[in-house]
């Protein structure tokens, strides 16, 4: 098996004809338009949001999109741009990369600031000489300037094998750790791969964890202690002989080895198996918060898991969202997608929330899923406020942040009807609410 890092060069297409609809909230208890808003972001392609960074007065957005290119059939590009606290469309980008002069399958997993630069991870796949046919999956971190400029990128991959980055974080020594998926989607064990490479490219490590179990990459962070925390989902079999997927929080030291090994997660339920899905880590104090969901085949639950720099927790806390349609204790299905720590110590938290049509139970159980906003105390335990944002068809928040002046910013990819998709942008009060 040979281990292989080659430099491909990734073009920016500056796209002008990208369409910019808009919907506002025009009821007389709403602000202004620049003060709040829901705004939708593409053109004919289908466009989904991957993750969403406050930039001094503007928003950065990344995303994914089918190519507008009809030689490139259908394969899918990096969607890069920036909007005013308007909302405004400002600079915009596609991204592709280009092997050998042929067409690529580029799709993004998350971005990060850091001294005034972007940077990006994601996957590739490269259309190989023979029409339609896609080479093996690799990853790749590209570093961009504000002004959307690309400044480096590099590759990982490894023959005959198939590699998706997850994730990558700046360290306190300036360097970068990247998070990858060894191995098949559809077939065969998947494994961790984390390396730590010097700005130029060079590899100071590169491991790859031997667990049992099928393990995806989710998120990393780098602790207060200097040490690195590995999110992953885990699929593990349980004394019963079922499978079920729980969390691993893997703490990696400075070379890359593990110190510590630790899986979370409720195995039963009844007689139903719980799958306890990851979604997002992001680092909290001295040490993290993961988001996800537990699911079994009759609900699905979205939850909280504090963690210290050690590992130590009480518990996986799962939310419960109420369903309000006349049933007593029925609550909705629902997951978290993101987490950020709000100024005042709140947890601020965004996902999907599938909700009824219509609250009346005569009407049939009709659902559809919407966007949840979710405010929690500072412990994960009692909610202060549940908003849900819907429309014809289905949403989903996927990032949010919070704003200099306590606003709430959520990126959610919005249907319109059959796969046409577009990237939208809700700008909301505290309480993620489109009131003052």
């Amino acid at each position: 098996m040979k281990l292989k890092s080659a430099i491909y060069a990734m073009s920016a297409i500056i796209l002008f004809s990208a369409v910019m609809t808009s919907c506002l909230v025009n009821d007389a208890d709403s602000p202004s338009p620049e003060d709040l808003f829901i705004k939708y972001y593409g053109g004919s392609a289908t466009e989904t949001v991957v993750d969403i960074q406050p930039f001094n007065d503007q928003f950065l957005v990344l995303g994914n999109t089918n190519s507008v290119d009809v030689e490139a059939g259908g394969l899918n590009d990096i969607y890069l741009f920036s909007a005013g606290s308007d909302g405004e469309l400002g600079e915009e980008r596609f991204l592709d990369f280009e092997g050998s002069g042929n067409l690529s399958n580029d799709v993004a997993s998350g971005f990060k600031l850091f001294n005034d630069n972007i940077f990006i991870i994601g996957s590739s796949q490269v259309r190989t000489g023979e029409l339609g046919v896609l080479g093996d999956k690799f990853a790749f971190y590209s570093v961009y300037n504000t002004q959307l400029e690309q400044q480096f990128v590099d590759t990982i991959g490894i023959e005959g094998l198939d590699i998706v980055g997850n994730d990558m974080i700046v360290t306190s020594d300036g360097n970068y750790v990247i998070l990858c998926t060894i191995g098949d989607e559809f077939g065969g064990q998947r494994n961790l791969l984390y390396t730590k490479v010097a700005p130029d490219g060079t590899v100071i490590w590169r491991r790859v964890n031997n667990l049992p179990g099928d393990d995806i990459g989710v998120s990393l962070v780098e602790l207060s202690n200097g040490n690195i925390a590995i999110c992953a989902e885990t699929e593990r079999v349980s004394v019963r002989g079922f499978t079920g997927s729980n969390v691993l929080y893997l703490i990696i030291n400075s070379l890359g080895f593990i110190n510590n090994s630790l899986t979370y997660g409720t195995t039963f339920q009844g007689n139903s198996l719980v799958d306890d899905i990851p979604t997002k880590m992001i680092r909290d104090g001295e040490g993290a918060v993961i988001v996800g969901s537990s699911s079994t085949n009759e609900s699905e639950n979205p939850f909280i898991l504090p963690l210290t720099a050690s590992g130590a927790v009480d518990s996986i806390r799962v939310v419960t969202i109420p369903a309000n349609n006349g049933t007593e204790n029925a609550t909705l299905d629902s997951r978290f997608n993101d987490v950020k720590r709000a100024r005042n110590g709140d947890f601020i938290l965004t996902g999907d929330i599938l909700n009824f049509v219509s609250q009346d139970p005569q009407e049939g159980g009709s659902k559809r899923q919407e966007v949840l906003f979710v405010r929690t105390d500072q412990l994960g335990r009692q909610i202060r406020s549940i908003n849900n944002f819907g429309d014809n068809f289905d949403e989903s928040g996927i990032a949010l942040d919070e704003l200099a002046d306590g606003k709430i910013l959520i990126g959610a990819t919005v249907g319109f009807g059959g796969s046409n998709t577009k990237i939208g942008l809700i700008k909301a009060n505290s309480d993620g609410r489109l009131l003052k």
